[in-house]
């Protein structure tokens, strides 16, 4: 609150000041409007993911649609059924639930901030700004996922087989992204920084 008091006294006029920023709440417009007429949620989740530069280099198209496809399925596994312990430690229920409420409000909050922030200072659908959230959004996706090969993949060569694929296809990312997004774009800072060292 202080930051927008001093910036509507003191900020350049034309810019800066909070009362004077285009956005759709001095327009007068609803946060809904804002969140259908622009690419607000993809843009959001495409660079949470990974949209580099200034929101213009892209990753390949088959890791955002392989992320896709693994957040989808691991949202989906969180409403089958538990068939074993997530966890080898033993919680009482109450604590598990505690713990679970704990970590939706932890999802919950960056992205309302995010949000907020967009609608009223200053729209950048940027997905650094949740990125917070990734812990407890990759616990639910983690519970999610192995609740959909514990039902999915009753014969353990079949579940083994899958959880190595899936975790393959992460260093097959890892090794694309350093090959043509650090090597290819930063290779030369990276050198240059090493020789001032």
């Amino acid at each position: 609150h202080i930051r927008s008091v001093y910036a509507e006294k003191y900020a350049t006029p034309s810019y800066l000041k909070p009362s004077q920023a285009k956005t759709y709440y001095n327009a007068g417009l609803s946060i809904i409007r804002m969140l259908m007429d622009t690419d607000y949620v993809c843009d959001v989740c495409l660079s949470f993911v990974g949209l580099f530069g200034n929101m213009s280099i892209a990753l390949h198209s088959w890791i955002y649609v392989g992320y896709t496809v693994i957040i989808s399925l691991g949202l989906l596994g969180l409403f089958f059924k538990k068939r074993q312990a997530i966890t080898q430690l033993h919680y009482n229920s109450k604590n598990i639930l505690t713990f679970h409420i704990c970590l939706i409000i932890c999802f919950i909050v960056p992205i309302y901030l995010c949000t907020y922030s967009s609608y009223t200072r200053d729209y950048q659908p940027q997905g650094r700004y949740i990125l917070t959230m990734i812990i407890p959004f990759m616990y639910f996706i983690t519970i999610g996922l192995k609740k959909l090969f514990d039902t999915l993949f009753q014969n353990q060569l079949l579940y083994r087989f899958f959880t190595i694929l899936l975790r393959a296809w992460f260093f097959v990312v890892v090794y694309f992204f350093m090959k043509d997004m650090v090597f290819a774009f930063y290779w030369n800072t990276f050198i240059n920084f090493i020789k001032t060292l």
